[in-house]
């Protein structure tokens, strides 16, 4: 029968990809054994951090925990949960699920509705900041994807109105897009061809600033051949950038 022991993790080594932690066996600062290797489950990664120690730096004070247990004279070692980690992390519904680290990040799985939520925090030019992700299904026919960034800028997938939104981090410019339109606000700028309207039914138009070229020397052959002939200049090749629907 195994019979298994909990502690504090005193210390985490990885070895030629084998992970083990120290255990705290007597509850003695002076009483860590040798490192147990681990034995988490599939798929899932876990390094603790190193407790905090006393004043004198003889006694661990608080870390993660670590259950533990000896078969075959070989120590197996199972890290728990870090207080000091937890105390960064808003409290979850019952039923919820998730993963954290000691940095304050986290993902978590809401326990009522199932909804997403992934949270890093992190530091901007000297002010705490975040990003995050958050799938939310809380209200049926509101159901919105949000992707937030630390500086302001957002993308959201709003099912309410069936609309994607990207927003600057200003939110003076941005673009919503849905069945019945697209929104554009703030200035635009464009490389390239643009084709507006249907594309059999297109007609070209003149951009602005090769038409006032144009038509300034116009103007200058009209001044030069008073009474006579005027040589109308040809029009730039790049005249006929835009095509737009209409007449």
């Amino acid at each position: 029968m195994i019979r298994w022991s909990f502690g504090t993790c005193l210390l985490s080594v990885i070895d030629d990809g084998v992970r083990s932690y120290q255990p705290d066996y007597y509850g003695e600062g002076e009483s860590g054994g040798a490192p147990c290797e681990s034995v988490m489950p599939f798929g899932l990664l876990g390094r603790p951090r190193d407790p905090d120690v006393s004043a004198d730096g003889t006694q661990p004070e608080k870390g993660a925990g670590l259950m533990y247990f000896v078969q075959g004279g070989q120590g197996f070692s199972y890290p728990t949960a870090d207080p000091r980690d937890l105390e960064k992390i808003p409290p979850e519904k019952k039923g919820s699920a998730g993963q954290y680290s000691s940095a304050g990040s986290f993902h978590l799985l809401d326990g009522d509705t199932g909804s997403y939520q992934v949270y890093v925090p992190y530091t901007r030019n000297g002010t705490p900041s975040a990003m995050g992700v958050h799938v939310n299904v809380d209200t049926p026919g509101e159901e919105t994807i949000h992707l937030a960034h630390g500086a302001g800028m957002t993308v959201l997938l709003d099912g309410k109105d069936d609309s994607i939104l990207v927003m600057s981090k200003n939110g003076k410019n941005w673009i919503k897009v849905n069945d019945d339109a697209v929104e554009i606000v703030g200035n635009l700028k464009v490389a390239g061809g643009v084709l507006m309207g249907d594309a059999t039914a297109a007609r070209p138009v003149a951009l602005a600033p090769e038409l006032a070229t144009w038509a300034a020397a116009v103007v200058i052959a009209c001044g030069t051949a008073p009474g006579g002939p005027i040589t109308i200049p040809p029009l730039p090749a790049t005249f006929i950038a835009v095509k737009t629907s209409g007449a």
